[in-house]
This record gives structure tokens, C-alpha cells and sequence, in this order.
């Protein structure tokens, strides 16, 4: 799961959290316009390919998509 830190969106955080439990993922939390570097760390040390993000473009912004994209995430 793919969520914004950003405060006004925190509540997307807990919205992911069942899904995250059900699907066995972790629950990273990017900027709103980019990815952090330890996210990208941990999304290639599992070596995801398939992530959901959680939250509109305002929370998780086509920037952000891009760079998951760049990563091999779909």
C-alpha cells in the first residue's frame, strides 16, 4: 500500500491498514510529490511489482506514480 504522509491525507493510512493486513503488505508512506528514498529502498530489497495506492492525485500525485513505475511497480 502506497500512502500519503501528508497530514491532510493521514486518514488514508488507516483506510489502507485492513487491506495491507489482508494482502500480507507494508503500508509506505510517500510525500505527496515524490518518493522517499527509504521507500524506494524497501520497495527493491522486496522486489514489489504491484502496489496500491491509497488516496486521490492530491494525495498521491502522478509524480509519484511515475517514479513507482521507474521502480517496476505497477
Amino acid at each position: 500500500m502506497i500512502v500519503s504522509g501528508a497530514q491532510e491525507h493521514l486518514v488514508d493510512g488507516l483506510v489502507a491498514g485492513p487491506l495491507a493486513f489482508a494482502k500480507k503488505a507494508p503500508v509506505l508512506v510517500v510525500a505527496p510529490g515524490s518518493v522517499p528514498s527509504v521507500v524506494a529502498a524497501a520497495i527493491t530489497r522486496r522486489a514489489a511489482t504491484t502496489a496500491w495506492t491509497v488516496g486521490g492525485a492530491g494525495a498521491v500525485s502522478p509524480a509519484v506514480e511515475a517514479q513507482l513505475r521507474s521502480l517496476g511497480v505497477t
